[in-house]
């Protein structure tokens, strides 16, 4: 990792991050010790003994804010400074105490300072940094490989993975004040940060690997590949595990989620999905199902049926739900054969690609597990998707003219269903229940534009 002074350098001199570099030169101090206290607050600096802050001084302090590493001489210092902050000392409220220092980087880094295309690209230092497969840190090897056995080290790179992941993830979030805090604060403890692990904002990166190695259960190259390749049985159980610990917006995609939403079914997520729901993580449910006009005028009713149940379900379960806990619950009707099945939170990808909707099932591809963009160095197919099913929403029918009034409509009829659902909720008077239409011709126009841009 960057030393502090480093890490300050690079910000200023990059055109990228800040969209005005004169104001900004003027906001870090030029003096050591005031440059300490705004990463770590005046009033965390201020409680400490005597004895300690002088001993932070001068060559020491130097060295705290310009050196990186591990073989520097300031080690024993950093694990002194980093056992205080943490609270390891006695002092409970340490932490609280250096958290305060966040005050100052909401006012330097508010999102109206930073460049609206900033990418963590354009600090490349920072990217090499936070993008590096996990290493023990050099000083615990080399001082004390006699003493701690290899669990203890293999821990220890885990907890940096853990670090260096939540403050990607901050970075993913926009929430440019933390993650740059949180940036100032690895630049001076450097591989000592691991003693603040307990402080650091949960992800759901370190929810699923403590859920895995609480099982035994590890999937190979999580935490160092973009994806991995699931079997099917970590494949649903993670699908439980991701619905459950989702924060934000989940997106659930399929021909019909037939499995997902039966409630006798051993690989159903409705216990999950009620439970997160009412945890007051999510904020919005986007669903994608196939629009049972695909089948108008046919005699195919099996499929329409199982959609059917499956919006039944939401109903039943969802919809009052969704409506008490202000979680918006959006469902896109989409007129193509071919639907993935995905569930996508804020830092993962669940993705079984379906090449056609049969009644076999027989065209589908393997199962596979993908991080968010910003935690890899690979293009992303995580991005790729939400990219394609944004644009989804964006080009369907929001509002169809739907006539509610089916009584006159046989069973046998695809329009039965429609008119049916729409009834229902129009009926509940719901403001976070809604509906939108993807007809096949919306997609063709959306192609065609982009090879004429000119047409209207």
């Amino acid at each position: 990792m960057l030393s502090l002074n480093e890490l300050i350098t690079e910000m200023v001199s990059s055109d990228r991050v800040f969209l005005d570099r004169s104001m900004i030169k003027d906001v870090f101090p030029t003096k050591n010790e005031e440059l300490l206290q705004l990463v770590l607050s005046k009033d965390f600096w201020m409680m400490q003994d005597q004895n300690f802050r002088e001993k932070m001084t001068g060559r020491t302090l130097s060295d705290l804010l310009n050196a990186k590493g591990g073989k520097s001489a300031v080690v024993g210092e950093r694990i002194a400074l980093a056992q205080r902050m943490a609270g390891a000392e006695g002092n409970q409220e340490a932490f609280c105490v250096v958290s305060q220092a966040k005050e100052s980087y909401k006012r330097i880094f508010a999102r109206h300072r930073i460049c609206p295309n900033f990418r963590i690209q354009d600090l490349p230092g920072v990217y090499a940094a936070l993008l590096a497969e996990p290493e023990c840190p050099v000083n615990w090897l080399a001082d004390n490989s006699s003493k701690l056995k290899r669990h203890e080290l293999i821990r220890m790179d885990k907890e940096l993975d853990l670090i260096r992941k939540a403050i990607l993830y901050l970075y993913g979030k926009r929430q440019y004040a933390e993650f740059f805090w949180w940036l100032s604060v690895m630049a001076v403890l450097q591989s000592e940060i691991v003693w603040l692990l307990p402080h650091i904002p949960q992800t759901q990166y370190a929810q699923l690997q403590r859920y895995q190695e609480a099982k035994n259960n590890v999937l190979d190259g999580f935490g160092q590949h973009s994806l991995v390749q699931l079997s099917e049985h970590d494949f649903f159980d993670l699908r439980r595990k991701i619905v459950e610990t989702a924060e934000g917006r989940l997106i659930l995609a399929g021909p019909s989620l037939k499995n997902a939403f039966d409630v006798g079914n051993r690989h159903s997520i409705m216990s999950q999905l009620r439970k997160a729901v009412c945890s007051g993580r999510l904020n919005e449910i986007t669903v994608f199902l196939t629009d049972p006009l695909m089948f108008f005028e046919t005699r195919c009713y099996a499929p329409v049926r199982v959609i059917d149940s499956t919006v039944s379900v939401l109903e039943d379960y969802f919809y009052e739900l969704c409506e008490r806990n202000h979680v918006r619950l959006h469902i896109c009707f989409m007129a193509i054969p071919q639907i993935d099945h995905v569930v996508i939170s804020e830092e993962f990808m669940l993705h079984c690609s379906n090449k056609l909707w049969t009644d076999e099932r027989s065209l589908k591809g393997s199962y596979m597990l993908h991080v968010a963009d910003y935690y890899s160095v690979a293009k992303s197919e995580y991005r790729a998707h939400i990219d394609y099913l944004n644009l989804i929403i964006a080009i369907s029918d929001c509002d169809p003219q739907i006539e509610t009034d089916f009584e006159d409509w046989d069973r046998q009829d695809v329009r039965y269903y429609h008119r049916q659902w729409r009834k229902h909720l129009t009926a509940l008077h719901y403001s976070y229940i809604s509906f939108s239409y993807l007809h096949s011709s919306h997609l063709l126009m959306h192609m065609i534009k982009t090879w004429l841009p000119t047409l209207e």
